[in-house]
């Protein structure tokens, strides 16, 4: 098996020379998927829902209900079912045959995430590290696996029809491109996540068969339609995430306001104080060598322990990584700051009237307390209040200062300093912001009096439709899936194909075992009755145990219909006999005649 690029499969899409949308004939709507979610696998068992044939021999069939193990040892694949083991080769196939109509027709698979049926026919081939197995399924039963757990059965109706369409057209736009590949889809996220058949989800079973067929074109062919969990309020381009200069005029750069209101979609916040005495210490480490670079060329100590950040003023977004996007990869911090100086030190001061200095106090002031108490306090019972002094010409406002109890200078810096945080390597990764793998996420800064919140938003690459968005849309707004699809891809137009048929091989059936015969029962005895054994299915047996209750050894076991006498009954049991057999049964199955 070979792995699938994605970048390269988008060029491919480029150059194909068919694929034209809305053919007048019905085209082939089977899908070949490899099941990469099983990984490297050296055996797995399959329980049947219906007949298959081996490599299409009605010769070597499976019946519904049989049980077997495929097995890899030493390149080859071993079938063993029933104390048989035949050698299967490097490869072969199952393929399904026609069963009852309405009924199901597929196979469970023991190593699959969940309890489903995998309805249709199974490649195997024995591969370097394991078995390999490529499920060959109608698209229709395909989507069937996929909206469900691409998009939750409890979204709305509408929502599921517009993730039926997209998962319906991405299919077969791969499908298109794999011509001459070993598969056309995997079933994890490298495609679409497929899990096989669940009835029980009738929502997204209902979204599927009422846009049976619908597609998406765009100038004539059909396209990629690409989808994320949440766009975080604003879609992207594909390019910008598998690169490639494609022609891909459907889809656009746009805001999303449905996302950005769905309460669901992924947000991640920092929350940064304002005040510097509460100031996250992981940016004050990123912050202080930038000011110490910038309080040095200044004229001031450049020494990190001599330098207080006294408040964080605001926060910008900077340098988009694409032009037009959020995805900011800066972000840029304005600061007011305190840096120390000698008493000897020629930078500006305050006169001595405008001089602050710490109120006289037994015990020494830290820096921290000073700056708190001559920068960031208004409060008379925090600070001393300087003598009133004569008015002065206007001049350039003198640095504030206040000697600690060293005789240190600390100095307020007239002007705001900035320092700057790395969105993607330092935000991201060291503040636990990551919402995806990849370097997606796009960056808002909210600047409030008291605090500063970062947020990060998208789950996902952001290209095409947004599930939340889509459920948002869906549930508050009353749209359609026509609407959904024209917002997330304005570009496309929608058409309907007629699916080809895929007949089903006939296999003769078995020839019937004759059903065994009971032995006529004796005579009666006094006290004891007739009865006859009555259970839900013919095919089923009731169980003749040893004592009367259901932890007994099982001694013999009876058909349905069949008779036997009844010796007594207590607590729910009846003690019986046959002409070969004697036990207990449970008087829920059997009816006295």
């Amino acid at each position: 098996m070979r792995k699938k690029l994605l970048a390269l499969t988008l060029i491919a899409l480029l150059l194909l020379p068919g694929g034209s949308a809305e053919p007048s004939e019905p085209v082939d709507g089977t899908l070949r998927v490899y099941l990469l979610s099983l990984g490297n696998i050296a055996s797995i068992d399959f329980t049947l829902d219906g007949v298959y044939t081996v490599n299409g021999s009605s010769g070597f069939r499976l019946d519904k209900g049989t049980t077997f193990t495929l097995a890899l040892v030493n390149g080859s694949i071993y079938l063993l079912s029933g104390g048989l083991t035949i050698q299967m080769g490097e490869s072969f196939q199952l393929t399904r045959a026609q069963t009852e109509e309405g009924a199901a027709n597929g196979a469970y698979l023991s190593k699959t995430e969940r309890d489903t049926l995998y309805c249709g026919d199974f490649i195997i081939r024995a591969g370097a590290n394991g078995l390999e197995i490529t499920l060959i399924i109608d698209i229709e039963d395909y989507l069937y696996g996929v909206v469900p757990y691409e998009m939750s059965d409890s979204f709305p109706l509408e929502a599921l029809k517009a993730q039926a369409v997209a998962a319906r057209t991405y299919a077969y736009r791969s499908k298109l491109s794999s011509a001459n590949e070993a598969y056309d889809v995997v079933d994890t996220t490298q495609d679409q996540v497929f899990k096989g058949y669940d009835p029980s989800f009738t929502n997204a079973i209902q979204a599927v068969d009422e846009t049976r067929g619908v597609m998406g074109t765009y100038q004539g062919e059909y396209v990629m339609c690409w989808y994320s969990a949440s766009n975080g309020g604003q879609t992207l381009l594909p390019q910008y995430i598998w690169g490639g200069d494609g022609d891909y005029g459907y889809v656009d750069i746009r805001d999303d306001p449905y996302d950005l209101e769905n309460p669901q979609s992924v947000v991640k916040t920092l929350t940064i104080a304002t005040d510097g005495a509460q100031l996250d210490e992981r940016l004050r480490a990123i912050f202080l060598p930038q000011l110490s670079e910038q309080l040095a060329a200044l004229g001031y100590s450049g020494e990190e322990s001599e330098i207080q950040i006294t408040r964080v003023l605001r926060a910008e977004a900077l340098d988009p990584l694409y032009e037009g996007t959020r995805m900011y990869t800066r972000l840029r911090f304005s600061l007011e700051v305190a840096a120390r100086a000698s008493a000897e030190s020629a930078l500006p001061t305050a006169s001595p009237a405008e001089s602050l200095a710490p109120a006289p106090s037994a015990t020494p002031v830290s820096a921290l307390n000073l700056f708190s108490s001559f920068f960031q306090t208004d409060s008379a019972t925090d600070a001393p209040t300087p003598s009133p002094t004569p008015a002065v010409s206007p001049s350039p406002s003198p640095a504030e200062t206040a000697a600690d109890e060293t005789g240190e200078i600390w100095v307020k810096v007239p002007h705001e300093l900035t320092a700057d945080v790395m969105v993607y390597s330092e935000l991201k990764d060291g503040f636990d912001m990551a919402i995806n793998g990849g370097d997606y996420e796009l960056v808002s800064v909210v600047n409030e009096i008291d605090t500063i919140r970062i947020e990060m938003r998208r789950f996902g690459h952001g290209v095409g439709m947004s599930q939340r968005g889509a459920q948002w849309m869906a549930a508050q707004y009353g749209m359609t899936y026509t609407d959904i699809l024209s917002f997330y891809y304005p570009g496309m137009e929608l058409v309907t194909v007629t699916w080809a048929e895929t007949p089903l091989g006939v296999v003769d059936p078995l020839p019937l075992a004759p059903e065994p015969t009971q032995a006529p029962l004796p005579a009666l005895e006094s006290g004891e009755a007739y009865a006859r054994v009555t259970l839900s299915s013919r095919n089923s047996t009731l169980n003749v145990r040893a004592e009367p209750h259901t932890d007994a050894a099982i001694v013999g076991t009876l058909a349905h219909d069949w008779r036997l006498i009844v010796i007594s009954t207590a607590d729910g049991w009846a003690q019986i006999r046959t002409a070969d057999l004697s036990g207990y049964v449970s008087l829920d199955y059997i009816e006295f005649e």
